[in-house]
Parts: structure tokens; C-alpha cells; sequence
């Protein structure tokens, strides 16, 4: 554990990542009282599942290009560029809430703002870290960012549940465009003793071919991908849970912001113990977690006590970030460093791409059979594919697992 918080020696990643906590409250603030709203306008878990889908539409072409620039320019001017979007597009939300005026076409618009401005700003915000912290120190910073990213799960969904019977949606919003501010601020004062060297080498399209190219030749990163993006298919669809909540364990949206926090507990215990691990099974422990999350949410789908439901999304959130941790931080440590973000690009589209399509899917799903079937059959069928992609890679990875522990 000693290891795991050594990058909080560095002042420039504390202040950093206090901020990306604050931040990320924020935004699960605002995706949790923006289902609600969505439920509570439609009453419809296929508009829910179409709003957690649209913002794929610009992740596709962007995230790659996204990935491109963030090794051609500097990574925090671009990470500011977009913060500033993002915070531009919580404003709106905000107002057109406020006034009355929101309809579902106009969150389902916002959202894919939000799905361009991301895909733009993810590989740039990962990729920033090692100019922070350094090789030596990247391992704990994944794993520590990951752990600030999902104690937002906790706080943000709790505080939302709790606000929006008494300041409603539009407060929840707020907040979030406030919190983008304090970003902001802090990338422009932020210094960066390892700065990256930039490759600005060729076109942008040349670029992106040439992060592609290289992951054509590493299969076995290609399968850590996948077996993240399967899990992604039926993890993000936590969109679904309001359904959940108010027709299978009949709650409140207080219920439901206690739900969301579970996700949240166990996801901060799972980052912590990824970033920990300084043993040479990370790729067993990878495809272990990645079963567990499988089989927790098929036990998920077919609970209808609400505590037992809490306790399985807490365990499903801890063993689905030690799953994505794990998978960051072996591609970070075996990616040169002037394609790292192009790789995490790829990592970025497959695994946000998935979460989304997942949501449509299971929104889909749920609206003609019911939440539950539909979540539990997309578990299942997530676990079939981990367990195919699972045995070639331990085959030719099995003397290399170790690779990058400290």
C-alpha cells in the first residue's frame, strides 16, 4: 500500500486529483438525477436506455482523433479546451431545467455534446498522468485516479438523491457546471516536472493509423480490451437502475442514490486493491475479477431485496474497476510512450462504446421482456465471451504476466 500512495508525495497530482474527485462527483450528480428526470418525463426505460447510447454517435470518429491530438499538442491545454465544453454543456442543462423548458430531446442533444467533448478529453486526462508523476510512481496514479473516479460514484449519486427532492434536477446540474471550474482552474496553474515529448510527425490521420497499426500487433492487448469492453456492455448500463429501484425494489430517489453509492463502495475498495497489487498474477487477477463482476450481475438481475441488490452492486463495482484498472495500467506499461494516447484512445473507445450500446441494448431490452431478464441475459452472454477470450492470452502470456509490477 506504501506504493499505491507514493504518487500523493507529488503536489501537482494532489491537487490534480482532488479536483478530478470533485469533478467526477459532479458529474455522477448529474447522470443520476438525469435519469430520474428522463424516467420521470418518459417513464420509459428504452428513453433511458437512448440517452445513455446517444453520446456513442461522436465517440466513434472522435475518441481515436482525441488520442491523436493528445500526443501531437499539450495534453493540458487540450484537457482545458474540453473541460470548458463540458462545462459550457452543464450550464444549458442547468437552465433549460430551472426554467422548465427541458424536454427529452434536448437532454438526448446535450448528451451527445457530451459523448464529443469526452471523446476528446479521456485519452488527453490518462495520458496526462505520467507527465505528473513519472514512470515510477504511474501504477498508484492509475489506480488512485481510478479510486478518486468511483469514490465519486459514492458521493455524487448520494448527494443527488438527497437533492433533488429538495433543490430538483437543476440543482444537481449546477453543481456539476460549478465543479468543472475548479478543474479549470487547477490545470492552469498545474505544473508538469516530467513534461511528455510530443510526436507531431505526419498528418492527424497518419497519426491515428499508426496507434491502430501498432494494436494490430499485440493481440493479447487487444483481448484485455475486449474482455473490459464485455464487461463495459452490462456495467454501464447502470442506467437502468432507476428502473430497478422504483418497479422491482419499489424506492424512492433516495433509494436509488443509495444504489448508485454501492456502485461507488466497491469500485474505490477495487481500484485501491488494483493499484496495490504488486504480485505477477495481474492477468489472472484481471480475468478472476472479470468473472466475478459477470456472475455478481446475474445475481443483481434476480435479487428483489434491496439490501441484498446493494451488496451486489458494491461487489460488482469492486471486482469491475479492478478489471479496468488492471487493464489501464498494463497498457500504459507496455505501450511506448509516443503512443500511449493513441492506445489509450483504442482502450477509451472500446470500453466507453461498449458501456453505451449496452445501455441501448438493455434500455431495449427491458422495455419489451423487463429490466431484470434483459440484465441477466446480457451478463451471461458476457461471461461466455471472457471465457473465450480468456484462455489464448494466458497460453502466451503465462511468462510475461509480471511484466511492469514494481
Amino acid at each position: 500500500m506504501t506504493h499505491l500512495f507514493s504518487a500523493l508525495h507529488n503536489r501537482e497530482f494532489r491537487r490534480y486529483w482532488a479536483a478530478q474527485m470533485l469533478s467526477q462527483s459532479g458529474a455522477w450528480m448529474q447522470t443520476t438525477a438525469q435519469s430520474w428526470l428522463v424516467y420521470r418525463l418518459t417513464g420509459s426505460a428504452l428513453a433511458l436506455g437512448a440517452t445513455w447510447f446517444l453520446p456513442l454517435l461522436p465517440v466513434i470518429p472522435l475518441t481515436l482523433l482525441g488520442g491523436a491530438l493528445a500526443d501531437r499538442m499539450p495534453r493540458r491545454r487540450l484537457i482545458i479546451l474540453t473541460q470548458s465544453g463540458l462545462l459550457l454543456q452543464a450550464l444549458l442543462l442547468t437552465l433549460l431545467t430551472a426554467l422548465g423548458l427541458i424536454q427529452v430531446w434536448h437532454i438526448m442533444v446535450l448528451e451527445f455534446f457530451l459523448g464529443a467533448l469526452g471523446a476528446l478529453d479521456v485519452p488527453a486526462r490518462q495520458s496526462l498522468l505520467l507527465e505528473m508523476v513519472g514512470p515510477a510512481d504511474l501504477p498508484g496514479a492509475v489506480g488512485l485516479n481510478a479510486a478518486a473516479f468511483n469514490a465519486a460514484r459514492v458521493i455524487g449519486p448520494a448527494l443527488a438523491g438527497i437533492l433533488i427532492a429538495r433543490v430538483g434536477e437543476a440543482g444537481c446540474f449546477g453543481i456539476n457546471a460549478a465543479s468543472f471550474s475548479i478543474v479549470i482552474v487547477t490545470l492552469i496553474f498545474l505544473r508538469l516536472p516530467f513534461p511528455a515529448t510530443l510526436d507531431r510527425r505526419g498528418s492527424l490521420g497518419g497519426s491515428v493509423l499508426a496507434g491502430v497499426t501498432y494494436l494490430r500487433g499485440q493481440p493479447d492487448l487487444l483481448r484485455m480490451i475486449g474482455i473490459l469492453s464485455l464487461c463495459s456492455l452490462v456495467f454501464a448500463p447502470y442506467v437502468v437502475v432507476p428502473v430497478f429501484a422504483r418497479d422491482v425494489l419499489h424506492v424512492d430517489a433516495t433509494g436509488l442514490g443509495l444504489l448508485m453509492a454501492a456502485v461507488g463502495v466497491g469500485a474505490v475498495v477495487g481500484g485501491l486493491l488494483a493499484a496495490g497489487y504488486q504480485g505477477t498474477r495481474r492477468l489472472a487477477w484481471l480475468i478472476g475479477a472479470s468473472l466475478v463482476f459477470g456472475l455478481g450481475q446475474i445475481a443483481f438481475a434476480l435479487s428483489s431485496a434491496f439490501a441484498l441488490s446493494a451488496l451486489l452492486l458494491a461487489v460488482g463495482g469492486a471486482a469491475f474497476v479492478v478489471s479496468q484498472s488492471l487493464t489501464n495500467s498494463l497498457l500504459q506499461l507496455h505501450t511506448p510512450g509516443e503512443l500511449r494516447g493513441r492506445v489509450l484512445s483504442f482502450y477509451a473507445l472500446l470500453s466507453i462504446g461498449s458501456g453505451r450500446l449496452g445501455g441501448l441494448l438493455i434500455g431495449a431490452g427491458a422495455s419489451v421482456w423487463s429490466a431484470p431478464l434483459a440484465l441477466a441475459v446480457g451478463a451471461a452472454l458476457c461471461l461466455l465471451g471472457i471465457c473465450a477470450l480468456s484462455p489464448p492470452m494466458l497460453l502466451s502470456r503465462s511468462n510475461r504476466d509480471g511484466q511492469g509490477s514494481r
